[in-house]
């Protein structure tokens, strides 16, 4: 069954669809205590509970974390605690399915002898063994901007600027806009978390120890900045020595504050055009490296570009060419190059497609001899 989120109204619908079945004993496998969308499902189940006149009952309730394993672990756990439950609603479909995997396993009857309902409607759940009670989500919640944007918003109220930042990244809407204050304020505070992680668990300081240095262009906190998202889901608080992920995260509103008062993510996000011969002629690197254009987007999204913790918060990598193929019509296609067609820097084709690849357009892409005639321009090089 699928239930159509606002995570509390949503987990509510489900808790009261079990109680409207008759279920009365109704355990719940709790999400990570980091999480305020786990924490919101557990708010919408004890709301039910109460308007149903039925008092928590703590007995009923399992720390399940957010994986299928962690599931197996807790229905595990409840089986041996004997709680009496005739129902199970779970944080999320992962840890549904590994409590049914467990209760198909004793030999249970799932719906007959217990109900089982997930959070979710991943495509996995509508193929596992038995049908799972689940409620439809809504994709974005599964974006990483979004599970740093409700991290911020559950920390108590900071002070200063830090809460000035709290408030304007707390109301966003998490699209990396290029005129959006509130993306350069989370990208900011992304990456000074990455900084915070890489210097608490000590990776930082690897570079100066000879055996434990790492390869060349390896740093930790590009590293970190990629497995952020899957440490805060799971509250995995092994690399901040003791630290945790609210502490954390207060931190780096503080360390960032001041820089990012006014700042807009284009202001702090240009492109780098970096040509691999300006390190040799630096007489002429100017001419070698344009200006770039602001571009929205970030490492996570279909922008295609991203910033690396040495070089600051400039998109210095990305998509350098895209192309799009109509097999049935050629004329059809299309493409882009980061740059320009031209590699002569006193060319007017040098850089002349970048404002279009920023913006991610494209351009014919031509195959018909005679359209290419029509609007060539021919250009001779002579050898010096």
């Amino acid at each position: 069954a699928n239930v159509e989120t606002d995570d509390i109204a949503a987990s509510y619908a489900v808790t009261k669809h079990l109680l409207d079945l008759g279920h009365r004993r109704i355990a719940y496998f709790t999400g990570p205590p980091v999480s305020p969308s786990a924490q919101e499902r557990y708010e919408g189940y004890r709301r039910a509970l109460r308007e149903a006149g039925l008092e928590l009952d703590d007995k009923l309730v399992f720390n399940a974390g957010s994986t299928i394993e962690e599931g197996e672990k807790a229905a595990l756990q409840m089986l041996n605690e004997n709680p009496h439950a005739t129902a199970v609603q779970a944080v999320n479909d992962l840890v549904a399915i590994g409590v049914a995997d467990v209760l198909l396993n004793q030999g249970m009857k799932i719906p007959d002898q217990v109900s089982v309902a997930g959070f979710g409607n991943i495509l996995v759940s509508e193929y596992f063994r038995v049908p799972l009670t689940t409620v439809r989500q809504p994709k974005l919640r599964l974006a990483t901007a979004p599970l740093f944007r409700d991290a911020v918003r559950a920390l108590p109220p900071q002070p200063g600027q830090a809460g000035e930042l709290q408030i304007l990244i707390s109301a966003w809407d998490c699209h990396m806009r290029p005129d959006s204050r509130a993306a350069a304020a989370y990208s900011s505070m992304r990456w000074q978390l990455a900084r915070i992680v890489a210097h608490r668990s000590r990776l930082a300081q690897a570079a100066d120890d000879s055996l434990a240095q790492v390869a060349p262009g390896v740093v930790p906190a590009n590293q970190l900045w990629w497995a952020l998202p899957s440490l805060l889901r799971s509250n995995d608080i092994a690399l901040l020595d003791g630290w945790s992920w609210p502490q954390a995260i207060a931190h780096a509103l503080q360390a960032i504050a001041a820089q990012c008062a006014e700042n807009s993510w284009a202001q702090i996000h240009p492109t780098l055009l970096t040509h691999p011969l300006a390190a040799q002629f630096p007489a002429q690197r100017d001419l070698l490296n344009p200006a770039g254009a602001a571009v929205g987007g970030d490492n996570d999204t279909v922008w295609a570009n991203g910033c690396y913790s040495a070089t600051g918060l400039a998109a210095s990598y990305g998509a350098v060419a895209r192309y799009v193929f109509d097999v049935g019509a050629w004329e059809n296609s299309r493409w882009i190059v980061m740059a320009g067609v031209s590699g002569d820097p006193a060319s007017p084709h040098y850089a002349d497609q970048h404002q279009a690849w920023a913006q991610c357009q494209m351009v014919p892409m031509r195959y018909d001899w005679a359209g290419i005639i029509a609007v060539a321009h021919k250009i001779s090089s002579q050898p010096a």
